[in-house]
């Protein structure tokens, strides 16, 4: 993204908050308003004490009072302006960064399983965290900082031109090689901090990978090769953050040692200004107040714009995950009953690679069992996920009751399915919370009722809390089998037309395995069922098996129809029969 349209959007989004803005701009201003008189009333403080020393050899204090009155007031206005900006600043960072989180959380649910693909989950979350909240705090930075200290650049300088145009010429000389100076680093450093914030997404994503297969590191004795490549990856990002880092640490010291170049040249012009008579001792006091009021917010905008190269960075992540193509919106629906679906020359590749599944045509009717199995790779579970709409087919269709998926509302069709995951998905939450998960309407009796049939009631009975017994994440404090026993229920409570089982008892061992089978007979009763399995014992009694093999159905029939064709199938089979036995 260029930094234009980078910096459109920030601005956009800054400028919703168009009164939150206008107290940040109303309370900045008359900060600045107040601040920038005090040199000119302490000048004048100064002139009226010297001239009383020069004409009656005493300081006449009643004179005083009232300039002094003013600075105090002044000072305490200031104050005050000062804590206002502060907590409008405060209010619209905040507003900012939570508009952000929801945009982006808005965006999670509105973009295509294919586009996550592209993103490592590490990297995601980095964007989805740090970026945000290093935006957030270049915004606050910019309304804290930007906002005033260009109020404060604009009113010295009006009012060191007022005090003595002369010394203020003198001042301003060093201001080209200073601007020049800033534009060339600040061009360097924006690639060190783009790397920097890649660098971090890579961290985060090793760190998630590593702390998600610790158990497997342990196993396999990986430990001292994960250290090397945590290493490897703390180098680079310590490269990139250094040189980020004393790239925008340059600019400061820089923009400090022209400032008071410009000091001590004020510092002997003004005096030589007031031995002539050309300027009195409280204009010179006045503009050397004024110099350090204007180096200030200088300061403060040269730092930033170093900074802002950081922010820049994180901005540009993410808004090009904000920028990513959205699912496009379907108006169709389908209706209860579910009474044919059918494949016809279905093609899916994922993006220009090899097809996954090659000119595929299939007819599956109400309560049929069709069963899915293949080596890796055949496409078993693409075919599912193309069914619920989790990728787009390249070529071909399937059609839900002669409706083509590719049209139907998203939401209304997977409301038909439910599904049981190889990989078992468990919350951090109770039991009874992570079964109720897919129908949060549901009473206790039929989260219970569901467990049964899946046969984890007895399971959660023994737990000290039963079904309020919370689970880790990742279901950690559980079993494998048991995880998988609870999305099971899950499916069970869902009562779907359409189930889809993907390796779904393949955590479970034997016994419960049977009994898993018993209850899945009854509940694929009068419904759909796609069952894809390497335990071929779970799927003798499907109406049809699938065998795929490269994208294509090399085999189709029933189990018996299967094993008398002495094919693919039953070479699988007696395989798996004969490592069982």
């Amino acid at each position: 993204m260029k930094k234009k349209e980078i910096l459109k959007n920030i601005l956009g989004q800054i400028f919703e908050y168009k009164l939150i803005m206008l107290g940040v701009f109303i309370s900045s201003f008359l900060s600045a308003l107040t601040d920038i008189v005090n040199p000119r009333l302490l000048g004048n403080i100064t002139d009226i004490a010297v001239n009383d020393l020069k004409n009656s050899g005493q300081i006449d204090l009643k004179k005083l009072l009232f300039p002094i009155g003013l600075v105090v007031l002044t000072y305490l206005g200031t104050g005050i302006f000062d804590y206002l900006s502060y907590r409008c600043i405060i209010i619209l960072a905040r507003n900012f960064v939570r508009n952000l989180r929801r945009q982006v959380s808005e965006k999670i649910g509105k973009i295509s399983i294919s586009t996550f693909d592209k993103y490592r989950k590490g990297d995601l979350l980095s964007r989805l965290t740090n970026d945000i909240e290093t935006l957030g705090q270049n915004v606050e930075m910019f309304a804290g900082y930007a906002i005033n200290a260009i109020l404060m650049l604009v009113g010295v300088a009006i009012m060191m031109i007022y005090t003595s145009a002369f010394l203020s010429l003198i001042y301003f000389l060093g201001f080209p090689f200073l601007y020049l100076t800033v534009k060339f680093i600040t061009s360097k450093s924006q690639a060190f901090f783009k790397r920097k914030s890649k660098e971090t997404g890579d961290m985060v994503s090793f760190i998630e990978e590593s702390f998600s297969g610790a158990d497997i590191i342990k196993a396999y004795g990986y430990e001292e090769e994960a250290l090397e490549e945590f290493k490897a990856h703390n180098k680079k990002l310590y490269e990139s953050s250094y040189k980020a880092s004393f790239m925008a640490g340059i600019m400061q010291p820089l923009s400090v040692f022209i400032s008071n170049l410009s000091y001590v040249a004020i510092c002997l012009a003004g005096g030589l200004q007031v031995l002539k008579g050309n300027l009195r001792v409280g204009d010179v006091q006045a503009m050397l107040q004024y110099i350090r009021k204007f180096s200030w917010p200088l300061d403060a905008l040269v730092e930033m714009s170093s900074s802002i190269q950081g922010g820049l960075a994180a901005a540009e992540r993410i808004y090009k995950f904000l920028g990513e193509e959205e699912e496009e919106i379907r108006t169709d629906k389908i209706q209860a009953p579910i009474k044919t679906i059918d494949f016809e020359h279905l093609l899916f590749a994922y993006e220009d690679e090899k097809p996954v599944i090659k000119d595929l045509n299939l007819n599956v009717k109400k309560g049929q069992t069709l069963a899915i199995v293949g080596p890796t790779g055949a496409g078993k579970t693409t075919l599912v996920s193309i069914l619920m709409a989790f990728y787009d087919s390249k070529k071909g269709s399937i059609k839900i009751n002669g409706k083509d998926i590719k049209s139907i509302d998203r939401e209304n069709l997977r409301s038909y399915f439910a599904m049981v995951l190889q990989d078992t998905w468990i919350f951090e939450g109770s039991i009874y919370e992570n079964i109720a998960y897919s129908k949060t309407n549901a009473t206790r009796e039929e989260v219970i009722e569901a467990a049964k049939r899946a046969y984890c009631h007895s399971f959660i009975e023994t737990l000290p809390k039963g079904y309020d017994s919370i689970l880790k994440e990742n279901g950690s404090n559980i079993s494998k089998g048991q995880r998988q026993l609870i999305t099971i229920a899950r499916a069970f409570l869902k009562d779907p037309e359409i189930l889809i089982l993907d390796e779904a008892t393949s955590s479970v061992d034997t016994r419960t395995e049977k009994l898993i089978q018993k209850a899945m007979g009854k509940l694929t009763k009068d419904r759909t069922g796609f069952i894809i399995a390497h335990r071929l014992s779970t799927i003798r009694d499907a109406d049809n098996i699938l065998v795929l093999e490269n994208g294509d159905i090399v085999e189709k029939g029933n189990h018996e129809e299967l094993i008398r064709k002495n094919g693919i199938y039953k070479k699988l089979f007696d395989a798996q029969f004969a490592n069982e036995v």
